[in-house]
């Protein structure tokens, strides 16, 4: 099944993407946006017949992920890696720069994602006019945003935020006093592919279960009534001592095991909230009420409390709950040694080849009388800033971004949905609809965005195995109170 997917994949890959030539295209949020009827590229009206001198267009990158389990394309795209993904990429860039006659040069500088705002920070403080725009990692750029080393791009001639093709949601979470300081969208996948999500392995459902496991779970789920309760149960009979030394550890089966990374999306997908805008757009605390201590509390049982010796979420220590054995984990899964995976869209690269079938779903509600399912968007999310020493080559940059980002939303996005989401990674059809329900439940939260020190809590509480959250809030007090007046009042 898997090798007729991949066969009709390689087929669909090489067709040329159709876009619609009509006048007018009406976008998901009912605006309109101009379609250029000349060569069908849907595009704000701001850049209709805009055209430049050949400049060059500089944007700082990283390629390099940290962490195993994570990766971040070159966005200049390539026709020679083999990766369909990557030929988009450049097919898209290569329109840009023929349209706006500039020439887009996504420099990598060899810089690791994690170390991605130390390396930034000295060229923001030198001065330095060798990139045009930088390419951020959310979770250690936005405090350089918050630094005020960018500008503020609602004066730009040529961005148009109303277009479907940009994040507004998540954009206008990451406003600072009301103003964009950062782009976010269709400039490349990351909107799609860092979506949270939670892989089951099917052939151990049943195993388990029975034959009709998978179904009745994938019906639960679409009804509404996949909870964290429902994960428990289905994961605490899954532990076996596969080295037989009868001691917990990394080398057993489980029902999953979960870094202190992904405790945010457990936390968020139960209805878990940070920090939101108030009725009148300022930021303000929102963990501590009834809701955050609850979600809390029964995440704090099921990682430590809830037969965590039977099934070993923890493995019997606590070291698991450390980002950096995310791809020790990934491959459990991918060895049909673990029910279920935590991830997010991206994830599901490291599946292709598995043997047992898998499928999505989006993270638990925290009980049936929840309305709605919550897929956070993972912070390492790449973000766009142009820096203030961006001057001469402001408007082309604006522009630059702006074609960028329409164009995605016509090649890039769809091609990745369709053709490497629901087909490549998907091995049943009747799946997709799994697909269509965590893309439709995507958030994020202001807390997540500016990596304050609140979002950071529930991970700290389930590393440490304090059950206490409003010990942390207490402790923390001073430090997230300045972090939300530098939110609320920023001066640049």
């Amino acid at each position: 099944m898997k090798k007729l997917i991949a066969l009709l994949l390689a087929i669909l890959m090489l067709l040329p993407m159709v876009v619609s030539c009509s006048k007018e295209d009406e976008d998901d949020d009912g605006g309109v946006a101009s379609m250029e009827e000349d060569n069908g590229m849907q595009m704000s009206d701001k850049l209709k017949g805009v055209s430049f001198d050949g400049e060059d267009i500089n944007v700082w990158q990283t390629t390099t992920a940290t962490n195993g389990a994570e990766y971040f394309y070159d966005m200049n795209g390539s026709t020679e890696d083999g990766d369909f993904i990557s030929l988009k990429l450049y097919e898209r860039n290569a329109m840009v720069k023929d349209y706006l006659n500039v020439n887009l040069n996504f420099i990598d500088t060899g810089s690791e994602s994690s170390n991605a705002a130390n390396d930034i920070r000295p060229l923001l403080q030198a001065e330095s006019d060798e990139f045009d725009a930088y390419q951020l990692v959310q979770w250690n750029g936005m405090p350089l945003v918050m630094e005020g080393w960018f500008r503020d791009l609602d004066d730009s001639k040529y961005l148009d935020f109303e277009g479907k093709w940009w994040a507004q949601d998540f954009m206008d979470t990451a406003k600072m006093n009301g103003h964009n300081y950062v782009m976010a969208g269709d400039v490349g996948i990351d909107m799609v592919s860092n979506t949270g999500a939670i892989f089951v392995n099917k052939n151990l459902l049943a195993e388990n279960y029975g034959e009709d496991a998978y179904e009745n779970l994938r019906t639960m789920v679409l009804e509404g009534k996949w909870t964290i309760d429902e994960a428990a149960k289905l994961s605490k009979d899954m532990y076996r001592d596969l080295n037989n030394d009868s001691t917990v550890d990394i080398e057993d089966r489980f029902g999953f095991l979960c870094s202190d990374a992904h405790v945010v999306g457990w936390y968020f997908g139960a209805g878990g909230t940070v920090i939101q805008r108030d009725s009148s757009g300022k930021a303000v605390l929102t963990m501590g009420d009834e809701r955050s201590v609850n979600v809390m509390g029964r995440l704090y049982n099921l990682m430590h409390l809830d037969g965590a010796s039977d099934y070993g979420n923890n493995a019997g220590t606590t070291q698991l709950y450390n980002s950096k054995h995310s791809p020790i984990l990934v491959q459990k899964f991918a060895d049909g040694e673990m029910l279920f995976s935590i991830g997010y869209f991206y994830t599901a690269r490291n599946f292709t080849n598995m043997t047992d079938g898998f499928a999505p779903l989006p993270y638990p509600k925290y009980d049936v009388e929840q309305q709605e399912y919550y897929s956070y968007i993972h912070n390492i999310v790449t973000l766009y800033a142009i820096p203030h020493t961006n001057s001469a080559k402001y408007d082309q940059t604006g522009a630059a971004f702006e074609l960028m980002a329409s164009l995605g939303n016509q090649i890039l996005r769809p091609f990745y949905y369709e053709s490497v989401l629901k087909l490549r990674y998907i091995d049943d059809e009747g799946d997709t609809e799994l697909v269509d329900l965590i893309y439709d439940s995507r958030m994020t939260d202001i807390g997540v965005v500016f990596d304050t020190t609140a979002y950071m809590i529930p991970r700290y509480m389930i590393m440490d195995k304090r059950s206490n959250l409003q010990w942390y809030l207490t402790r923390d007090k001073n430090t997230i109170n300045k972090e939300l007046k530098t939110i609320n009042s920023v001066n640049f």
